[in-house]
């Protein structure tokens, strides 16, 4: 091999190590991790256009026989797109104020749907309530603005609003004594936070919901995106079938984007 030749080989080598030096992640300290933590919750509940999401939950226990049993709840609140992928606004009071407006609502235990729920605009030009559950066909109802009537309601504010599911980490924060941040890093856009709770969140949240926390784990990893909290994850260990070995398993996740995927509610 000639020395131009390894003198080239050298500079490529050195080259892509700068690139992926430059495109790797960066640590950032622990209390600028809970700084991000905090402004990421604000920004998620009241930033921009925050009242239009979808987010996705999972709960997932032990293995039983040769997988976990899962529970999910998925939430879809959309509303139109202009020619420019901007939401679309109307003059309205509260805090809904979106034009073609509509909600989707799913929830599954084991995969088989027990709750499915449309809100919103038919393609019939009718607003329907439409809603099934445990495997019966929907129940309609010609609502006008059903979607923003069921939005406004107490029981959307409870269950299904993103704040409801971001609660669980507003409540994580409240004290700095709940919870120790392990590592984070940075990426682009990406920050990703690891942490664990302490035995005061621990007792805090029992005494308050009368359970255990969803964050009660091995360890638990945010990912804050663009500002906005976009994954929660739990992780646990659970024994292995021979009992000897443990393995990591996602107890627990919460997925969170502000621009949903499109569906359509269906017409009666």
């Amino acid at each position: 091999m000639t020395k131009k030749v390894t003198a080239t080989i050298i500079l490529i080598v050195l080259i892509s190590a700068m690139v992926a030096a430059l495109a790797g992640c960066n640590t950032v300290d622990k209390q600028e991790a809970v700084k991000v933590l905090k402004n990421a919750l604000v920004e998620s509940e009241n930033g921009d256009n925050g009242k239009i999401f979808y987010w996705r939950e999972s709960f997932a226990t032990y293995r039983e026989g040769t997988s976990n049993h899962v529970r999910q709840t998925e939430v879809n609140v959309l509303c139109d797109l202009d020619d420019i992928y901007k939401f679309i606004r109307i003059a309205r009071e509260g805090e809904y104020d979106y034009q073609g407006l509509k909600v989707h609502i799913t929830e599954r235990d084991d995969g088989k749907n027990i709750y499915d729920a449309y809100y919103g605009g038919s393609d019939d030009g009718r607003d329907y309530k439409a809603v099934a559950a445990n495997g019966v066909d929907y129940e309609y109802a010609a609502e006008e603005d059903a979607a923003y009537n069921y939005v406004e309601s107490d029981e959307f504010k409870a269950k299904y609003s993103l704040s409801s599911r971001l609660n669980l980490l507003d409540e994580l924060v409240a004290d700095d004594g709940y919870y120790e941040i392990e590592s984070a890093q940075k990426q682009g856009n990406l920050v990703t936070i690891n942490l664990k709770v302490t035995s005061k969140y621990r007792d805090f949240y029992e005494k308050k919901h009368g359970d255990e926390s969803p964050l009660d784990g091995k360890r638990v990893l945010i990912e804050v995106a663009y500002g906005r909290i976009a994954n929660v994850m739990t992780y646990r260990d659970e024994p292995t079938d021979n009992g000897i070995l443990t393995m990591e398993y996602e107890s627990y996740m919460l997925e969170i984007s502000y621009l949903g995927p499109k569906f359509d509610v269906p017409r009666k």
